[in-house]
């Protein structure tokens, strides 16, 4: 009795890995032929398995590699596995990724990846900000305002790049990011650079309304200086408190006019964009004419 139960456990032991095979072999819709012509389901499987252990031999950078390949892909679910797999991958796949976005077929995926990835793409991402190629470029800015905030600081960096297109793809990227950057770019008006507290205050007025209070509360206690910048942005803005700002602190500019050479010349520049509401301080740009130092 026993030799028959153990004789019958094996005959079903034997047929549940049949099943199994068949089952794995539907899955898959694998079949091979053998060498009498008749389709065995298990050299099937024996073929998907040893090319499932070349995949696990492969390296992380050759599988980084196939998956760049794939954003190139024609077929849709097999770009959207690859963006999906490369985002898992995250940082041992940005350089391949930042490689990606010299080829037109890949950027936009590429991008979309480094966007995903965050943080840790940040330094990679300014690094090739100033490319030769400008869709380049565009693709760069445009993961830097996808990961938003984060990146704010490292963009702030780049408002004195040599490149004046750098320069203002970067304030549009920054106005773009919006109400997240303004805290940073308020304290970046005290930059030692001019060019960047220039381009800073250029930002914040086109930010608008959301950089109106910051703006406001930043006057106080300000250097002429920095003042200066403030007033640029606030006249940038279209709101009726930030105009009645702009006029509130005339006087202030009309006393800046008395100040060392390179003030007295900023706050006309100043004064010229405010326009036609800074009527008052014209007894005082006329007297300017006067001065020794304007001969």
């Amino acid at each position: 009795m026993a030799i028959s139960n153990s004789k019958t456990a094996s005959i079903r032991n034997i047929n549940h890995k049949i099943s199994v095979w068949r089952l794995i072999a539907i899955e898959f819709k694998l079949t091979f032929k053998t060498r009498n012509g008749k389709a065995s389901s298990k050299l099937a499987i024996l073929v998907l398995i040893q090319g499932l252990c070349f995949l696990g031999c492969q390296s992380q950078e050759q599988k980084i590699q196939q998956f760049i390949v794939q954003l190139s892909d024609r077929n849709h679910m097999a770009r959207a596995r690859a963006i999906y797999t490369l985002s898992k991958i995250g940082e041992p796949a940005i350089p391949a990724l930042i490689n990606a976005l010299d080829n037109e077929d890949t950027r936009q995926s590429a991008a979309d990846i480094l966007s995903r990835i965050g943080v840790p793409a940040i330094p990679a991402l300014i690094r090739s900000a100033n490319h030769a190629d400008r869709g380049t470029s565009v693709s760069i800015i445009n993961a830097l305002i996808k990961i938003g905030k984060p990146a704010v600081s490292s963009l702030i960096g780049m408002l004195n790049h040599e490149d004046i297109w750098i320069r203002n793809v970067t304030v549009a990227a920054l106005t773009e990011i919006g109400e997240p950057s303004v805290s940073e770019l308020i304290e970046a008006l005290h930059h030692q650079d001019n060019l960047v507290q220039i381009n800073v205050a250029v930002t914040l007025g086109d930010i608008g309304k959301p950089a109106l209070p910051a703006l406001i509360e930043a006057l106080d206690g300000s250097t002429i200086t920095i003042r200066l910048k403030i007033i640029m942005a606030l006249n940038r803005i279209s709101s009726f408190k930030a105009k009645s700002s702009v006029i509130q602190q005339i006087p202030i500019l009309i006393g800046a006019l008395n100040d060392e050479m390179n003030i007295r010349i900023h706050t006309v520049e100043v004064l010229g964009l405010i326009g036609t509401a800074a009527k008052p301080a014209i007894p005082s740009l006329i007297g300017m004419l006067n001065d020794s130092d304007e001969r």
